[in-house]
């Protein structure tokens, strides 16, 4: 028999797969990244069908079998692609922080907090007024959450302060460039 995984995710990615199934990319609160397969998630009928489309945050239901991951059932929470469907600069930031969960992390590579700091991040971009350095600041703490951020006096901050902190808005948005370098060092070193 196997084990029913009851988690949190983030819809980083999807693809078609067969007549009405989707693979998909999810990034879990438990389990970090995996690759699951929803079997009719596609069909019109689909009770799962909003909670499994990109950029979407639910409660899902998992088990691992022979062939890998399975989608149980799932139930939406938010889609964070739909809030940003008005706000071009956002939905870009958006995507781009889910593109670099799918591509930085490994599959099945759990990272204590990391699930957090990614919600976090996306809340963060639907509060702020400055999408531009929002966006630095959470790909900054990514970055830094998975190793990829060198330690600089500009970088410190994100290693100990919280993403929403006056003081990270206001010394990133001082030292943008330098921490524009920082950020675009690491993604080229990583061939992102």
């Amino acid at each position: 028999m196997y084990h029913l995984y009851k988690t949190e995710s983030i819809v980083l990615k999807t693809r078609n797969s067969g007549e009405s199934g989707k693979k998909l990319t999810l990034l879990t609160k438990e389990l970090g990244r995996i690759e699951a397969y929803a079997e009719g998630a596609r069909k019109i009928t689909s009770k799962t069908r909003f909670a499994l489309t990109d950029g979407s945050r639910s409660e899902i239901g998992i088990i691992r079998g022979n062939a890998g991951w399975r989608v149980t059932y799932a139930s939406p929470i938010e889609n964070f692609y739909g809030y940003f469907s008005d706000d071009k600069k956002a939905r870009r930031a958006i995507c781009g922080i889910f593109f670099l969960c799918d591509k930085l992390t490994d599959e099945s590579s759990e990272n204590d907090g990391f699930f957090e700091e990614v919600l976090n991040s996306a809340s963060f971009l639907k509060e702020t007024p400055d999408v531009n350095i929002a966006e630095k600041i959470a790909v900054a703490k990514i970055l830094h959450l998975l190793g990829y951020l060198k330690r600089t006096p500009e970088t410190e901050m994100f290693m100990k302060e919280d993403i929403r902190s006056k003081y990270v808005f206001e010394r990133t948005n001082k030292d943008k460039r330098k921490i524009t370098k920082e950020i675009n060092n690491a993604l080229n070193t990583n061939h992102i």
